[in-house]
């Protein structure tokens, strides 16, 4: 067994390229394949792969990917190297995995799931002998977990690698942990030239902090190089293979397998050599394009900073959402704001205590106020909530919010969310301040995969949504006053409402007694055609709100949509909320503005409140009773008190909205993810 596997792994590190199955095409794995359930509930099932004909306990190697619903396939090259050196893999799910602050932290689960597949295959797995691989997400996870894993389960106590590609933010572990991480630890961080997903100062970062001798770590700084006929691209998806969308096999791949070859050769083997020479080698050639030049070495170096380039990524070291800065502007802001809510509960407490007479509880939290209104529109209101969930299909869950014990019908809202949105906490506490001013929320949803990158996959997930609303209503009870309707919608769901409200208004008769929408960065509008679009119900009252630093979505389909439907002006208004800064406070006006602290993405600031609360309160009073104060707040048509955004510390106003009939696209193409002039489309008529 020994002798085969060091003469394997010598062919590995001399080519880098792992031995194939003779059909690989019918069977992309070379060895055996198991797939284990999870004892626990809803948990994924976890795929194993053990090297051919192993007898004995292989060493373990946990391989965390990216994020998203990625099968195992995306990746098969990379575990088909690693079970030819003679070592087993387990494959964790990250599917709809909810990225909150609170549930990034809960690697355990992880942990849990591979105690079930060791349960359920005895004798195969030599724990002591562990591995880790993360990329993306995954390489982000993957400190916490290895940690997790040598505390809690003794694994990895003879021998213990980590080998991180491309990392995402790392939580679960701080800078005291990682300084105190286990000394025979070996690690090797890589990053690509051309990766703009997550910045390389993410993995600087980790690779500086952690507390490992020199000897021990290695960073890598691999370039792209083209030229033509062969074209290396370093980039996010490099660890991937030619399953994935994006993957290539190719010299890099080589190169990466050369790597992993060397760490282990000194982690499990004992061949300290091995590692030092991945040390000493200040350089690695991924290999010549036939007999021609060799392709751009990938530095090995210990002071990386000055490869790093500057550049946008959508992931950036500077972000709310990046744990490893301790003092930054956003939580700076974050303080700053928690402290004037803090000011404004007290004031409240003290109007309590003084003047009604009631004892405040000693354990009663007055540390947050969510919402600064206290009365009028956008004020939250005094129904409780009741939330009740529903499957509409395998793996999509729809959820029904309506207000507690009340006495008469509630009118509803239908509420389509953007499409990383699936889980309703990202919406908090918008779902609970409209269902406190007595408004039930229905909340359907779609499969995230597959993409919808298709007219068809598209309209595919309208139909989940159609089919979420109505198993919402079964629940009612006869409850809901479905004449009076509202229809919110952020991003993919904005696309969604102006089709969705025009069938149900149309053809189930929803909205006689008051009908509105609420759009808010909306992506492409599918389902609806031109002449329905201009035809659009006249009594549907419209609000469409844009974001001055969104980068997703292009206003272009705001302006658009705003153009071309059939309601008058005097009905519907485009609003534009801005970024705004006030002694270190700073609220993002964002694609995520709607979103709330679950989400990784949102935060909760006077954005949430004064614009998109206040309007919306004031848009469904509008619709549903006519009331002339609250036309003047939503479609006031631009007058001071719709544009007023509140104050800072209620001294400094806010910097106010734009209100306008008659928008325009304010920036080039170029600047959005999604832009207009796109096949995908179905309004860009080339």
């Amino acid at each position: 067994m020994h002798k085969q596997m060091n003469l394997v792994l010598l062919v590995a590190m001399t080519v880098g390229v792992s031995p194939r199955a003779a059909d690989q095409s019918a069977q992309p794995f070379i060895g055996e394949h198991i797939t284990v359930a999870a004892k626990r509930k809803n948990r994924k099932r976890i795929s194993v792969f053990l090297p051919p004909k192993s007898e004995k306990p292989v060493p373990m190697v946990l391989l965390l990917h990216k994020y998203g619903q990625t099968p195992p396939e995306e990746y098969a090259h990379l575990i088909n190297h690693i079970n030819s050196l003679g070592h087993g893999v387990m494959y964790p799910p990250i599917n709809r995995f909810t990225l909150t602050r609170e549930h990034i932290t809960t690697y355990k689960l992880a942990l849990d799931d591979f105690e079930d597949v060791l349960a359920a295959l005895p004798g195969r797995f030599d724990t002591t002998q562990l591995a880790v691989v993360g990329h993306g997400f995954g390489g982000g996870a993957a400190p916490a977990i290895t940690r997790m894993a040598y505390q809690q389960k003794s694994w990895g106590t003879n021998n213990l690698l980590l080998y991180i590609m491309a990392p995402w933010y790392t939580f679960g572990i701080d800078k005291t942990q990682l300084a105190a991480f286990p000394k025979h630890a070996k690690l090797v961080m890589q990053v690509f030239e051309d990766d703009n997903i997550n910045d390389p100062r993410i993995g600087l970062d980790l690779y500086n902090t952690i507390g490992l001798p020199g000897k021990n770590k290695a960073f890598l700084f691999t370039y792209s190089d083209r030229r033509i006929g062969d074209w290396l691209v370093a980039d996010n998806a490099t660890p991937l293979g030619d399953a994935a969308f994006g993957g290539e096999e190719n010299e890099l791949d080589s190169l990466m397998f050369r790597v992993y070859s060397m760490s282990c050769a000194a982690s499990f083997s004992g061949d300290t050599a091995g590692f030092a020479a991945l040390r000493n080698s200040d350089t690695l050639s991924p290999g010549k394009p036939g007999e021609g030049k060799p392709f751009k070495a990938t530095v090995v170096t210990d002071s990386a900073r000055s490869l790093i380039i500057s550049r946008p990524y959508i992931n950036p070291w500077i972000s709310v959402r990046n744990p490893s800065i301790e003092v930054s502007r956003f939580r700076r802001a974050r303080r700053a704001f928690v402290k004037f809510h803090r000011r404004t509960w007290k004031q409240y407490a003290t109007h309590v205590k003084t003047t009604i007479k009631e004892r405040i509880g000693a354990n009663e939290d007055f540390s947050v106020m969510e919402n600064p209104i206290a009365e009028g529109y956008g004020a939250d209101g005094t129904c409780d909530m009741d939330r009740d969930s529903f499957t509409i299909a395998e793996e999509v869950t729809g959820y029904l919010f309506t207000p507690h014990d009340y006495k008469d019908k509630y009118p509803v809202c239908v509420f389509l969310h953007g499409y990383i949105g699936q889980e309703p906490e990202m919406f908090e506490p918008f779902i609970t301040h409209i269902v406190s001013r007595g408004v039930a929320v229905l909340f359907p949803s779609f499969p995230f995969f597959p993409k919808a990158d298709s007219k068809e996959l598209v309209l595919e997930k309208y139909r989940s949504i159609y089919a979420g609303i109505d198993s919402a209503l079964s629940r009612c009870k006869n409850a809901a006053d479905t004449s009076r309707v509202a229809f919110f919608g952020q991003s993919f769901g904005a696309g969604a409402v102006p089709s969705v409200a025009y069938r149900l208004i149309t053809e189930r008769g929803w909205g006689g007694n008051g009908a509105c929408m609420f759009l808010s960065a909306p992506w492409y509008i599918f389902g609806i055609s031109d002449e329905q679009l201009k035809n659009y119900p006249l009594s549907v009252k419209l609000i469409v709100e844009v974001y001055d630093n969104d980068n997703i979505n292009d206003h272009h389909m705001a302006v658009d949509f705003f153009k071309n439907v059939g309601i008058k002006n005097s009905e519907k208004d485009y609003i534009t909320l801005y970024s705004s800064s006030h002694n270190g406070v700073v609220m993002n006006a964002n694609h995520f503005v709607a979103y709330g602290i679950e989400s990784i993405y949102g935060e909760e600031n006077l954005l949430d409140h004064y614009g998109i609360f206040r309007f919306f309160d004031a848009l469904i009073d509008y619709a549903f009773t006519g009331n002339k104060e609250a036309y003047k707040i939503c479609l006031g048509g631009g007058t001071s008190r719709q544009r007023y955004m509140g104050h800072w510390d209620n001294k400094t106003a806010v910097q106010e909205c734009r209100v306008t009939d008659d928008p325009q696209v304010m920036h080039q193409q170029w600047h959005y993810m999604w832009p207009w002039e796109i096949k995908l489309n179905p309004r860009y008529h080339q």
